[in-house]
Formats: structure tokens, sequence, C-alpha cells
């Protein structure tokens, strides 16, 4: 998600930089934005004159904005004269400090981006809410975690954020620990972050370390009370280093107390899975703690790799791996009902690890990716469905959603109508392609 926050805030700029520019559109509303976000209070105040059509320039400056839904505010925010305007639109005509744009980007989140801490400081102290959201679940600490930003996130805690609040990626602890960021994962915990809260949409905080390799991450996790056993979804965190290959991660785990005679969720125990994909160390690492297994008839480092590199060993994976993907398939259905959709994408993405052709399990990925706003993975998913299942209505179906939430409207009308062909009395899909 750190990819996609960067993109985000990429695409902000780049938006900010077109209305404010002197080749972007030429309204006076576009005009007026470009003002707030250069600073010009004179022009910004003639501007809003020019659109008061008795209603005051306060209520001008309120309803006016771009096609994303930024207002004054927010290019103030974002801009080259950020105090003086800020100053006029809040202080003087107390525009709401919390006005949201149509990503549910705040003032406040659009400073954080920017990593700017005067004008959040300043925003903070005139009523910015710290716990408001943008359509991800992010609040400011969430953003401000990922980036390193201890003095911004102080600042909000102070200020009242919630520090273990959800967004899809988790908590903020589950989203510095799923990019690495050391400094971030200690001054959460240092402030009362729970290191073991595993919330429906992502992997505990220390597995989410373990997933991004980071060595640092996971020993001040356990140093400062994350529980080495923790399962999720059939994973426990020495399961998950085994299958990264991280052999200092394992070390860091078992020293802390890990069992290593957990099996994950295809029941195969750690030094079975780092048997198979040839990483001796991890073995040599793994033996001394595991019990010995009956059906490995050499108990040896030897014997070990020798067996699980076997005709037999695999045949029995392969046995319950296949079992398992019925149950796989199960849980995501389970966690979809509840609307855990990350949770239900994991599930679903495990069952196709024993069935990578099954289109169903795509599309309702597909799906899952939608009900959270993510357009670009729910198109992924829908497209690798109609790869496999070209006349399947529903695959295309899901590809409108997608380029709806794109906001990509001819493409999505080309899906739909390509769906309402294969399904003609479908009233779903009729209702779609009006």
């Amino acid at each position: 998600m750190a990819v996609d926050s960067q993109k985000s805030c990429a695409e902000r700029k780049r938006t900010m930089a077109y209305y404010s520019s002197s080749s972007g559109k030429n309204s006076t509303q576009d005009r007026l934005l470009s003002a707030a976000f250069r600073g010009d209070l004179e022009l910004l105040k003639k501007l809003a004159e020019e659109l008061n059509n008795g209603g005051g320039i306060a209520k001008v400056l309120k309803e006016v904005g771009d096609s994303g839904g930024k207002g004054a505010l927010h290019y103030a925010v974002a801009g080259e004269g950020k105090t003086l305007i800020c100053k006029y639109l809040v202080e003087e005509l107390k525009l709401d400090v919390n006005v949201q744009d149509e990503t549910g980007e705040t003032p406040l989140i659009g400073s954080t981006l920017d990593g700017d801490y005067a004008i959040s400081a300043y925003l903070l102290k005139h009523g910015a809410d710290p716990n408001v959201t943008n359509d991800k679940g992010f609040t400011p600490l969430h953003l401000a975690a990922k980036k390193g930003r201890t003095d911004l996130m102080q600042l909000f805690i102070v200020k009242g954020a919630k520090v273990d609040a959800e967004a899809v990626i988790g908590t903020p602890l589950q989203g510095a620990a799923a990019h690495g960021v050391k400094d971030s994962v200690e001054f959460l915990l240092k402030n009362q972050a729970n290191p073991n809260l595993a919330c429906s949409s992502a992997s505990p905080p220390l597995i989410c370390a373990i997933y991004a390799k980071s060595v640092d991450c996971v020993r001040v996790m356990l140093e400062l009370g994350a529980d080495p056993n923790i399962s999720s979804c059939g994973l426990t965190p020495l399961a998950v280093a085994t299958s990264e290959g991280e052999t200092e991660i394992i070390t860091c785990l078992l020293n802390a107390g890990a069992d290593p005679n957990a099996p994950n969720f295809y029941d195969i125990p750690p030094i079975e899975t780092a048997a198979m994909n040839n990483n001796i160390m991890d073995v040599m690492v793994l033996f001394p703690a595991t019990t010995p297994i009956a059906c490995v008839p050499d108990w040896s480092i030897r014997g070990v790799v020798e067996y699980f590199d076997s005709a037999e060993a695999e045949s029995k994976r392969k046995f319950k791996i296949e079992n398992k993907r019925l149950e796989a398939k199960e849980r995501g259905a389970e966690a979809f009902k509840k609307g855990h959709y990350m949770k239900a994408i994991y599930w679903y993405t495990e069952a196709m690890s024993g069935k990578p052709t099954d289109a169903a399990l795509l599309s309702n990925s597909s799906l899952c990716w939608a009900r959270l706003n993510e357009g670009e993975r729910a198109l992924a998913d829908a497209m690798a469905c109609i790869s496999m299942r070209e006349d399947w209505p529903k695959a295309h179906y899901r590809a409108g959603v997608a380029w709806q939430l794109l906001r990509d409207y001819k493409s999505a009308a080309d899906e739909f109508h390509k769906a309402l062909k294969l399904d003609p009395n479908n009233k779903e899909l009729q209702d779609a392609y009006r």
C-alpha cells in the first residue's frame, strides 16, 4: 500500500498543478483555485466576488471545487501561500476545516501527505479532526506512520488520534510494519498500540513485518510485546518466516519462544517448508528445536532434506493442499458474508493456489476489491477472469464495475454491454448498462 499512497499523492499533485497552472482550464472557478494554490489573496477575493450571487464570499468559497471535489482550502493547504490563505479561509470565513473531497481527503490528510508539520499543526489548532478517514479508511496517523514521520504522529496522538484505528490495510501499526518502518513501529508501540491486534482486514503486525522482511521491526515488536505464536488464517509468524526464507527472523522468533512444530494451514510444519524450498540454513536452524517427525526415516538434517524432497512427501503434500483448497474457498465465502473483504481475498487466493484456473474465485476476489474501492486490483482480477472465461457474463460485469470505480465510464459501458449480450434477460446487467 505504500506504492498506492505514493501514487495517490502524485495524482493529487498533478491534479492541483493542472488547475493552478496557466495551461489549465480558464473558468473563474479554476482561476480561483489557482489563486488559492498560489497564495494570491487579493485575486482570490476578487474572483470570489465575481462568483458571488448574493450569498456572500464565504458561500462561494465553500462551494467551489475541482472535478474531484477538492475545494479552496485543499488547494491552499497544498500550495505556495499556505498560511495567508488558510488564515483567511479558516479564521475569517470560518470554512469547514474537515471538508472532504470525493475520495474523503481532508485538508489535514492533504498536509500529512505533503509532510507539512506547520500546516498540520495549524489545522489541528483550528478544529481539524485527526480521526476523519478517507475512502480507504486511512487517518492522518496511518499516513504519517508509513512515512516514518514520528513528529506528525506525536502531534496527532496528542490531539486525540486513535492509535489502533482500522483501515483497509489495518491499523497504523500494521501499515508501518508492512512497510518495514522501524521508527514508526517503535513509536506506536511505545504509545500504546496493540502489538497483537489482528483486525479483520490484515495480518497481525508481527506477520506484516515478516512479509516486509524487516528484521529490525520484528526485533522491536518481539521486545515490546508481540506474541511470537500469534496465528492468522492458519499461519504463525514462524510459518511465514520459513516460507519467505528469512533465516535471521526464524532465529529471532525461536529465541522469543515461537513453536517450531506449529504447522501452516496445509498442516505442513516449518521444517518441511524449509526443506521443500531447499533452504538448508533454515533447516539447520529449525532442526534442533523441532520434534522428530515419525514419517521421516532418518532424523538428521540430511535425512529431513532428502525425505521432504521425495516423491512420497510430494504426493502427501498435494493431497493435503487439495483437501484444504475447498476449506479455503468456504472460509473466503464466510469472510465475505461478514464484510471482511481483505480476509476473503486472502482465502480466495489460497484456494486458487490449489486450482489456479478457477474463474469463479477470481470473480469473487474482484468483487472484494471493488467493495474496498480498489479499482485497479478489481480490474486486474476481472480481466484475468475474462481471459479464462470470455463467454461468462459475470466476468464482464466485474470488469464493468471496476472501470466504474476508475471513472472510465466508456470502458465500463463496453463491459456491461458485452455482459448483457451474453445474458440479455439479466435485470442486474440491464440496470448496470443504463
